[in-house]
């Protein structure tokens, strides 16, 4: 990516690597912190891409699913909802990112964990 390799933030040089786990997920992994507008630079360099690819970002009221083998996408509150229910499947992982980068964690692990009680 041309991006990359011209990112800064404050004038300093930006190492960066990014990949594509499950092939729907952009991660971006930097070796030191970058500042606030160096990330805002980020996204709209990523939203210029996605746009110019007639792709589609994931709106932010959505969390990534993997059951059976397949990624899916579903509304935060619906999985909530399923899960207080009792219809939220338990091998269903919820694909959760940290600073450690993108894992498959089980809902009860997940940043979602927080909303279940």
């Amino acid at each position: 990516m041309i991006f990359l390799s011209q990112w800064s933030s404050h004038g300093r040089p930006v190492r960066a690597e990014v990949s594509f786990p499950f092939n729907q997920i952009i991660e971006v992994a930097t070796e030191d912190s970058v500042s606030g507008c160096a990330i805002d630079e980020l996204f709209h360099y990523i939203h210029e891409v996605v746009k110019d690819m007639a792709l589609t970002l994931l709106p932010t009221d959505y969390v990534c699913v993997f059951l059976d083998g397949i990624i899916f996408s579903e509304k935060f509150y619906e999985i909530i909802k399923k899960y207080k229910a009792g219809d939220w499947p338990p091998e269903a992982r919820i694909v959760d990112m940290d600073q450690a980068g993108v894992r498959l964690v089980p809902i009860e692990h997940s940043r979602i964990a927080i909303h279940l009680k």
